[in-house]
């Protein structure tokens, strides 16, 4: 894949070349590189300025602007779901659930 990219690439330049040094002439090519430099340049800018409004609000804040983070307890949880609380803690504690679904409904093994 990258020699296709690469003989693409090349071809694109030659292209690029003939069309704009070649048929149209030096100055047309000044012209382009001119107009997409001022795009490029007025990008950069608009990236800068943010990258640096961004800096001051981190440096401000801080790191998170609410650093408390809410975790349910494994009660709420199982009130949630309807879950035995019991069976929750004892779940957390191992690493592998099996899972069984039937027309019946759920049937979840810890192991």
């Amino acid at each position: 894949m990258p020699i296709v990219t690469f003989i693409l690439w090349a071809f694109g330049v030659k292209l690029l070349y003939q069309e704009l040094i070649e048929q149209a002439g030096f100055y047309e090519f000044l012209k382009v590189i001119q107009g997409g430099g001022l795009a490029v340049l007025i990008i950069m800018v608009i990236f800068f300025i943010w990258s640096y409004y961004n800096y001051l609000i981190f440096r401000i804040r801080g790191e998170r602007r609410n650093k408390q983070v809410l975790v349910a307890q494994d009660d709420e949880l199982a009130k949630v779901y309807n879950i035995d609380p019991d069976f929750l803690r004892e779940a957390k504690s191992h690493s592998r659930f099996i899972v069984k679904v039937t027309a019946e409904g759920m049937n979840i093994q810890i192991g």
